[in-house]
């Protein structure tokens, strides 16, 4: 039930946006088994003026874009890192007017190597017939973030952090989604202290409630340094909150949509 709140939302937001167009190529990136993909075919009412492309490193079963065989939709799946994708290469997206960049399962850095990849694809496709219009990706799995994909590097450097302050955030969002930190701390040996360090003041220990809050800001932080990447590469973008915290506390998804000409946008936090 939670994964078709969750695709519902998605394609709730992508409708209103504007994002459903016909002449699309609709890219899944992180498909796994495609389920995302499977419900934009059934909401553009299998159009056939609409080809969807499902991009994941591994090889699934049960893939729901099997369904889709006898479909009117064009559907084709390409098994490869998302790192080594580059998709003004693949042939077949020239045929068509835009691309609509989706992604539900992208993980911390896959994210990143997503934006990137579509913002790329932008750049080498400037005056020619197709161009990525539009960008939904929901967000998670922040602490799987590395500072060398990351895509807001500019935007954290202007606030003053560095990569190693990166590193230690990106632990710290972990507290947003991983519950009390008392059951994680039972088996630390007791001349350690109840937090693993000797006679650590207790007003240096936050409660679960102010790990979750800090663990938020930190997520929250992440997501404002990818959406100043996006506003910096001619997108309108905009984080929203898509289903509640308790359908799943990775709740932020990412809309953007391209509009020129491009502008850099005001960093400040």
């Amino acid at each position: 039930m939670k994964h078709l709140l969750q695709n519902s939302s998605l394609l709730g937001h992508a409708e209103k946006s504007g994002l459903l167009h016909q002449n699309t190529v609709f890219i899944e990136f992180g498909a796994g088994r495609g389920q995302l993909s499977y419900y934009i075919a059934k909401t553009m009412q299998e159009d056939n003026s609409c080809l969807l492309l499902l991009i994941d490193r591994a090889s699934q079963r049960h893939k729901f874009d099997n369904k889709l065989k006898d479909s009117s939709t064009l559907c084709k799946r390409i098994r490869a890192d998302i790192s080594d994708l580059c998709l003004e290469f693949i042939p077949i997206l020239h045929q068509y007017k835009r691309i609509v960049s989706l992604g539900k399962h992208l993980c911390g850095s896959a994210t990143d190597l997503a934006l990137r990849c579509v913002v790329n694809c932008n750049e080498v496709e400037e005056g020619r017939s197709v161009t990525a219009d539009g960008i939904l990706m929901a967000l998670c799995c922040h602490h799987r973030c590395d500072w060398n994909s990351y895509t807001g590097k500019d935007f954290m450097l202007a606030q003053g952090f560095t990569a190693d302050d990166f590193d230690v955030m990106s632990g710290i969002t972990s507290w947003a989604t991983c519950g009390p930190a008392y059951s994680r701390e039972m088996s630390i040996p007791e001349e350690y202290g109840s937090h693993g360090h000797v006679q650590r003041p207790t007003h240096l220990i936050p409660t679960d409630d102010e790990r979750k809050i800090i663990g938020r800001k930190s997520k929250a932080i992440f997501n404002y340094g990818r959406q100043m990447y996006l506003e910096s590469h001619g997108y309108k973008c905009r984080l929203i909150e898509y289903v509640t915290e308790e359908t799943s506390p990775e709740n932020v998804c990412v809309l953007a949509q391209r509009v020129i000409p491009h502008s850099t946008p005001q960093v400040s936090l």
